[in-house]
């Protein structure tokens, strides 16, 4: 029963990644049905408060719909886990949605970046912070530390691509929508990207 559990578990991860409605509903499924297999293991319970921290995060729900299920569930994780980085990772996403204070939210993250140093998901959501921070410098290095270690990751792609036209570097925008699109050619996140860069190139 373990290895279906962890199966599922994988399943979800992938899911989670593409987004989406029926992706993240989907995960939250699948990580539950883990947790139904394996009560105790930790990165399913952060799986699920993730899915449902990014269902809000994307408005594809209402904070009261998943919230209180997302807080749940990352507290079950640093109950079974507190010295994993998914569970400080899932309780710093969701304090994002929560609207926590940054002092607050900062800390969560850069203790789950510690534990887990290969989480390219919690560094982007770390960098995203420390700019917001005022720290923009440390959260490029952060990003571009995520963009090392998981240089597939199309959450990542997608936001690094999208950072960089924000800030004017459509040549760089360009080099991770192109690789973006390698990996995931018919995403529509790829899709978006692409129109969003077109647009940003009217601009000039």
């Amino acid at each position: 029963s373990n290895m279906a559990a962890y199966d599922s578990y994988l399943h979800g991860r992938a899911l989670l990644h593409k987004r989406g409605l029926d992706n993240l509903a989907q995960a939250a499924e699948l990580f539950q049905k883990t947790i139904d297999l394996d009560p105790d293991f930790a990165p399913a319970w952060a799986g699920v408060a993730n899915a449902y921290s990014l269902l809000n995060s994307y408005g594809l729900r209402t904070a009261d719909e998943v919230l209180p299920l997302a807080s749940d569930a990352a507290e079950k994780a640093m109950t079974l886990a507190p010295d994993e980085g998914d569970a400080w990772a899932a309780r710093g996403l969701l304090l994002m949605q929560e609207g926590a204070p940054l002092e607050e939210r900062i800390p969560v993250l850069e203790k789950a970046v510690a534990l887990n140093p290969s989480d390219a998901t919690a560094m982007m959501w770390l960098s995203s912070e420390l700019k917001q921070f005022g720290r923009e410098k440390e959260g490029e290095e952060v990003i571009l530390r995520a963009y090392a270690v998981d240089p597939l990751n199309p959450t990542l792609l997608f936001n690094l691509a999208v950072n960089n036209a924000f800030e004017g570097d459509l040549e760089a925008a360009d080099r991770y929508s192109t690789e973006l699109e390698e990996i995931k050619p018919d995403w529509d996140g790829t899709y978006r990207l692409k129109q969003q860069i077109a647009n940003a190139k009217g601009r000039r």
